[in-house]
This record gives C-alpha cells, sequence and structure tokens, in this order.
C-alpha cells in the first residue's frame, strides 16, 4: 500500500510509484515534495499546472523531441536537475527505470518569491533538461529529509528551505538580463523587534516563516535577508536558540520527564531536542541535567 501523494508530481511523472513519504501530511503550504520511482517506457504530453524542480537520483537514459520535434536522445547522471515551469512537458521515452526527488510549487508561491526580487527579471520561465547544479540538489536533498522525517525541524526551516530552491529556480529558469531599479525597502528595526517579541511569546509553538514574513510586512526573501542581518541567524536558528536556552532553564527541575521538557520547549519529540543538544553543546539534556546537579 502506498503513501498519497501528490497529484501534480504524479501527473508530471505520468506513471510513478512514492518513495516513502510525502509532504503534503506535513500541511506545508504552497509547495510539495516526494521521491519517486518511474518505470520505463513511452510517457506522453502533459500539461503542467505547477512549477517543478527535479533532481535525478542515477542514471537514466531516454529519448525526447527537440524544437523540431525530432527525437534526440538524453541522459541524466546522478544528482541532474531538470527545471520544469508551468506550461506543458513533452512527451519522452525512459530506456530504464529512474528514482526521482521532486519539488512542486504552486504558481502563487513562486510569484510571491520572485516579486520580492530587488530586481525584476524579464525573461520568461523556460525548460532545463539537465543542469548541473550541485547546491539546488543539495537544497532538495534537505527539504526531502526534512519530510521523511516529519517535519522535524519545523515548519520554519522547511519553508526557508522552499523559498532558497524556489529562488534558484526562478534565476536558473529565467536567467537574462534584469531590468528595474532596486526596490530600496530600509531595514526596520522597529519592524524586527515586533517580529522578535512574537518569537519570544511562541517560541513553542509551530511558527511559520510565511506568518512572520506577513507580520514584518515584507516578502519571505527580504525578510530574510533583513532578519540576519539584524540578528546575525537566519529566523529557524534564533527560534532554535530560544526553546534551547528554555530547555535548559527546565533542566533544573529535576523531576520533569525529559519527554515533557523537550514539548514544552516547542520540540517534536525527546529524540529531536537530544540530537540538538549534542550538536550545539556535545552532551544530551540528561548529561547536561547531571552536570547542572554537580555544580549545584
Amino acid at each position: 500500500m502506498h503513501n498519497t501523494s501528490s497529484p501534480h508530481i504524479r501527473s508530471l511523472l505520468r506513471g510513478s510509484e512514492i518513495i516513502g513519504a510525502s509532504s503534503l501530511a506535513l500541511g506545508w503550504d504552497g509547495f510539495c515534495v516526494e521521491r519517486h520511482q518511474v518505470a520505463a517506457g513511452e510517457k506522453p504530453a502533459v500539461a503542467l499546472h505547477h512549477h517543478f524542480v527535479a533532481v535525478w537520483s542515477g542514471a537514466c537514459y531516454g529519448q525526447r523531441p527537440n524544437l523540431r520535434g525530432q527525437s534526440i536522445a538524453f541522459s541524466k547522471r546522478l544528482g541532474s536537475v531538470s527545471l520544469l515551469p508551468v506550461g506543458q512537458a513533452p512527451p519522452l521515452r525512459l530506456s530504464s527505470s529512474a528514482e526521482i526527488t521532486v519539488v512542486a510549487f504552486e504558481p502563487t508561491f513562486i510569484a510571491h518569491v520572485e516579486a520580492g526580487f530587488e530586481r525584476k527579471l524579464i525573461n520568461p520561465f523556460l525548460e532545463k533538461v539537465s543542469i548541473e547544479d550541485p547546491t539546488l540538489a543539495t537544497l532538495v536533498s534537505l527539504l526531502m529529509k526534512e519530510c521523511d522525517t516529519g517535519g522535524l525541524q519545523g515548519r520554519i526551516y522547511a519553508e526557508s528551505l522552499a523559498n532558497a530552491i524556489a529562488t534558484r529556480f526562478i534565476h536558473l529558469a529565467k536567467g537574462g538580463r534584469v531590468v528595474g531599479a532596486a526596490y530600496g525597502h530600509a531595514s526596520s528595526a522597529q519592524t524586527i523587534v515586533r517580529v522578535l517579541d512574537r518569537m519570544h511569546a511562541e517560541f513553542t509553538t509551530n511558527l511559520s516563516l510565511s506568518a512572520l514574513a506577513a507580520q514584518s510586512g515584507y516578502s519571505r526573501r527580504h525578510f530574510l535577508r533583513i532578519f540576519e542581518e539584524a540578528t546575525g541567524q537566519t529566523p529557524h536558528q534564533y527560534l532554535l536558540h530560544l526553546r534551547l536556552k528554555y530547555a535548559k532553564e527546565l533542566l533544573r527541575k529535576k523531576s520533569m520527564p525529559l519527554v515533557e521538557v523537550a514539548a514544552a520547549s516547542g520540540f517534536s519529540s525527546q529524540s529531536h531536542m537530544s540530537g540538538v543538544f549534542r550538536k550545539l553543546y556535545g552532551a544530551t539534556p540528561g548529561q547536561m541535567r547531571r552536570m547542572i546537579d554537580v555544580a549545584c
């Protein structure tokens, strides 16, 4: 029995089986990521109503028509990236099965990201059959990993990754010359203070990047930039440190189970909290609790 998967990704891949989890279950807004196994064979042309970034997980060969309608051979290598904007995917023939990780973006999500650019890209979106972009492939891999863990790092982390993928998609799929003056938005200290006040008040909840950006009045891309300029951290890093600070205070309550400390601090699980503690402090919460006891 296979997990529920995105109908848009299934339509794009034209005969595939999902491998593992779909981010549909996590309720991420405006984008979805899935890993699929696509069977060899003929794939008919299909209309695309979403934008897609696809990363190939292994070598694959096939044929597809060029702009003149002539059949040409193509090949994909491990890590090859395909960019498929809204429009139509041409027919193709796969000579072998393939594993692909796909991020699907709603057009409104891409439009919102593009609206935050300081300069407007005037070229239309163009399909990129196969490009080598290790940065983009890594971002997609991280988003898929976050999906596989059930959204362990929280919505801000996932949305930050999606924003970075969308930004790179726009530049790579459009490219060309840039026109238009810079927007000229200045970083507002008062705006950042309001956002920080909310983060301090709601750090145990599943805050979203979209909500924080909306409160700031800026696009997600511009908000991420001014937030990092003001704090030296991304929103995800800042939120994580708020949770860690609170968890360390709760560790002083010796009778409070670690699973309750994790929940009260906004971590998705005790194992998530332990992993973050080990990464940043080199010790588990239990070890830190014992160190606190010794110090006292």
